[in-house]
């Protein structure tokens, strides 16, 4: 057997692994990018950063209504999520009221204002009640 330093048995084999791979992961991040995949955007105006609260870090911008992780969200002017209400349904004929409290999966990451948690709780009031609607809102603090 030929006399290796340790750098060159420890080295070559790492290099001859790692820069294949490096190419492989170019490639395919180049060919999503090609075919029009893009990792979703977030507005940063969807955030207030300058929240009176310390243990807050930001909250959602009230009237905010855009994309968000590939989802179309409406903010409120309280500062929760909108949950569309159906047509033929007034604000008004509201029974009770329901709070969903959370993080992204509460608040609906990627998802429109219509298949959110908030939003199926209340299709699903209805559907029970058939007479009034149960308000939601979706808040979170993540």
């Amino acid at each position: 057997m030929p006399n290796y330093s340790f750098h060159k048995m420890i080295i070559f084999p790492f290099l001859a692994t790692t820069i294949p791979v490096l190419i492989l992961l170019a490639a395919f991040e180049v060919s999503l990018r090609a075919t029009g995949f893009r990792s979703p955007v977030i507005h940063a105006k969807m955030f207030e950063v300058e929240v009176n609260d310390p243990l807050l870090p930001y909250s959602l911008h009230p009237g905010y209504s855009g994309d968000y992780g590939g989802g179309s969200v409406s903010i409120g002017s309280d500062g929760n999520r909108v949950v569309p209400l159906p047509l033929g349904i007034e604000e008004n004929n509201f029974r009770n009221e329901i709070v969903v409290l959370g993080d992204s999966v509460a608040f609906g990451q990627s998802l429109d204002d219509k298949d959110t948690i908030a939003a199926n709780l209340q299709n699903m009031s209805f559907t029970r009640t058939n007479s009034s609607w149960i308000e939601t809102a979706s808040n979170t603090t993540t």
